[in-house]
């Protein structure tokens, strides 16, 4: 009953996935063959999880049969399990200390608080697998692929990733102080809120990953090479580190993040007055947060949440904000020209001297005029910026 419940679980983790990738993730992914490929597969495995407890789920290169719970006692009671797979199982809150699966096979597992302390995961390849509050102290991963792992919270105190491939890898609030990530490829990974001290990144190569809020000091990152690394004034470099002109996005007053893809982005309570942040694509959290006299135009920001934000003066000219919470936020001013505004929550939001036009879309039975917005009736299109 727990496995099949484990594996009914799998698949709203999917679910939630398949959620995450409707930001923009999702389009950075299609625009590879080998991303949709990879989907494909994935799309797959999520099907195979609706099947009985015996049955094979075909994923590209073999079958994969759901691994039953005598074998999971057994890996749990020796602690060995080199070079096996492990599909769809369950070893949450078990005491895997010392451990040996070097290059075992993880797929749809469930580390959940387990403590993996100086475990040997080498060569390993951990894929859609839950990993969250784990104890991974100075455990080796060297050579492993991660492919969509959750270590939100896990403790990777002096642990060997050193020459691993993390895609999608989730590390917000972890503890990696100390890692070794030397020569490691990092792809679409959220180190938001981490503890990165002293961590050697020497010759790492990260593409598309969030160090917002994130503590990077003492950290080895002058080899290390930077494509599409998002972060705010929060987050705390190594002292004398030279941030790269180009491959990163500062979240900050007045900076410009124009044209980014980002999603699931923690800004709450931030200042990010004046931010231009035009033409992009982005979901996340920006409740409390100051952007006043922000620029959104032309901007997906779809389903973000917006509560209580200060948005007097922004521009939001023929931006998307469909079903976007601007619960008891102000838009004093603002001007939505444009703007898709179907299904926003607008409980309590200020919309005096807001301007809107013909093209702006409101939610059903939402009176802007009556909410103090004001009706331009000769623009068609936004002005242009002064």
């Amino acid at each position: 009953m727990k496995l099949q419940m484990r594996a009914c679980a799998s698949r709203v983790m999917f679910e939630q996935r398949r959620s995450h990738y409707s930001t923009p993730l999702l389009i950075r992914m299609l625009h590879s063959k080998a991303w949709f490929l990879k989907l494909s597969a994935l799309s797959f495995l999520l099907s195979a999880t609706a099947l009985p407890l015996k049955a094979v789920a075909d994923i590209g290169d073999g079958g994969l049969e759901i691994t039953l719970p005598r074998e999971v006692n057994r890996i749990i009671e020796t602690r060995t399990c080199e070079s096996c797979t492990i599909v769809v199982a369950d070893l949450s809150e078990a005491d895997l200390s010392a451990a040996l699966f070097k290059g075992s096979r993880f797929v749809e597992a469930y580390f959940v608080d387990t403590t993996l302390v100086e475990a040997d995961l080498s060569d390993a390849w951990i894929q859609s697998t839950n990993m969250t509050g784990t104890d991974l102290r100075q455990a080796n991963l060297q050579n492993a692929y991660l492919d969509l792992v959750w270590l939100n919270g896990a403790d990777l105190t002096d642990v060997d990733l050193s020459s691993a491939r993390i895609n999608d890898g989730y590390f917000r609030n972890a503890n990696l102080s100390g890692a070794d990530l030397m020569n490691t490829q990092i792809r679409s990974s959220d180190f938001t809120g981490a503890d990165l001290t002293q961590t050697d990144f020497t010759n790492a190569n990260i593409v598309f990953a969030y160090f917002v809020n994130t503590d990077l000091r003492n950290a080895e990152l002058r080899q290390a090479t930077f494509e599409e690394v998002i972060y705010d004034t929060r987050t705390q470099f190594p002292e004398g580190f030279l941030i790269p002109e180009s491959g990163t996005y500062l979240f900050a007053p007045h900076s410009s993040v124009a044209g980014i893809r980002a999603g699931s982005l923690a800004l709450s309570e931030q200042d990010l007055t004046g931010l231009d942040i035009s033409h992009a694509q982005i979901g996340g959290d920006f409740s409390r947060a100051v952007l006043n006299e922000a620029n959104f135009e032309n901007t997906n920001a779809n389903h973000s949440d917006l509560i209580e934000a200060s948005l007097v003066d922004a521009r939001f000219c023929n931006a998307q904000l469909v079903g976007i919470n601007l619960t008891d936020a102000n838009l004093e001013g603002a001007d939505i020209r444009g703007a898709d505004l179907r299904r926003a929550v607008v409980d309590g939001t200020n919309f005096q001297g807001a301007i809107y036009n013909v093209d702006t879309q409101f939610p059903e039975g939402f009176a802007p005029a009556a909410a103090g917005a004001v009706f331009d009736e000769a623009s068609a299109d936004c002005p242009p910026l002064e």
